[in-house]
């Protein structure tokens, strides 16, 4: 799956760089971000002269280029328009229901000056992109507590909640933004 999943992260940030086209002077706020697990997003953090991940964790392993702040996605610790760009892979299906989910959305909004690039798993792709078991995303959350704590402990190890979401709601989370649909959903949107 590690190919699969490097092609993926590649693709998304040749996504952003096309569709957003930034200048490397230009600052960037990454959301539970770093290089990635086999640095595949290292194109990406060694682009821009100022990088800053935001995280909910204690500073993860490969942020070093970057700036480390420890916060919540859905009430920011920034300004308004403190990034040129913010970038943030596979993070708000983490942060909570779609309220929080919301949050999220604002707060991404109203830090960004230039633009934003929120990527997340599709809901409606057959397979779950945190287990690779097909429709084990379209259980109920307690279904997949009781099913992570007891048949599939070994295979998934510790229990991860998450809410992943449909095109629908990203449009409804964005609704400036431009919407790209697949086995992942890409919302992003250049403000100037």
């Amino acid at each position: 799956m590690m190919p699969l999943h490097r092609y993926s992260r590649r693709k998304k940030v040749q996504l952003f760089f096309s569709a957003l086209n930034p200048s490397p002077s230009d600052s960037l706020l990454d959301i539970g971000g770093s290089i990635g697990m086999t640095g595949e997003f290292s194109k990406l953090y060694g682009f821009f002269n100022n990088v800053s991940t935001l995280n909910l964790e204690p500073e993860p392993v490969g942020s070093g280029l970057a700036t480390f702040i420890q916060g919540d996605a859905c009430q920011m610790p920034f300004p308004s328009e403190s990034f040129d760009y913010v970038f943030s892979n596979a993070v708000i299906e983490h942060v909570g229901d779609f309220e929080r989910q919301r949050r999220m959305a604002h707060e991404v909004a109203r830090v960004a000056r230039k633009g934003y690039f929120i990527t997340t798993p599709n809901r409606r792709f057959p397979v779950d992109p945190h287990s690779y078991l097909p429709f084990y995303h379209l259980l109920s959350l307690a279904t997949r507590r009781r099913l992570a704590g007891g048949l599939l402990k070994s295979y998934l190890g510790q229990h991860e909640e998450y809410w992943m979401l449909s095109a629908r709601q990203m449009r409804e989370l964005f609704p400036s933004a431009t919407i790209v649909s697949g086995a992942t959903i890409s919302a992003f949107q250049r403000k100037l």
